[in-house]
């Protein structure tokens, strides 16, 4: 029973409540990486993704639970354009002074040397 409801539980969440459901595709890529794993599988997962963009007639499409497929480079740029502050989890390099690529939340500063490196 534990299983059987934990499984109905995920496969519900994955279909409807999570944050990637507004996205077109099949629903079955929605539940679980099989799908995709079967075309790479069989040889042919670059043609079903360009037939999933073209059945859906979208540049960005869901072909997996945690996972999109963006055909526009431009919609690429979009997504990762507004970029949220880094967490806390990047200060804990810098406890000794030792502030480098890594470990700088500030963008302004981190944004040049990411270039360089």
């Amino acid at each position: 029973i534990f299983l059987l409801t934990t499984t109905t539980l995920t496969l519900t969440r994955r279909l409807y409540f999570s944050p990637l459901s507004s996205f077109p595709g099949p629903k079955l890529a929605s539940l679980s990486n099989f799908y995709k794993a079967n075309a790479y599988r069989t040889g042919r997962g670059a043609k079903v993704l360009l037939e999933i963009h073209e059945k859906y007639n979208s540049d960005i499409v869901r072909v997996g639970p945690n996972e999109l497929s963006i055909r526009n480079v431009d919609a690429v740029e979009k997504i990762y354009r507004g970029k949220y502050p880094r967490g806390t989890f990047y200060e804990v390099g810098a406890i000794n002074g030792a502030y480098n690529l890594n470990t700088q939340r500030n963008y302004e500063v981190h944004t040049p040397w990411r270039r360089i490196w």
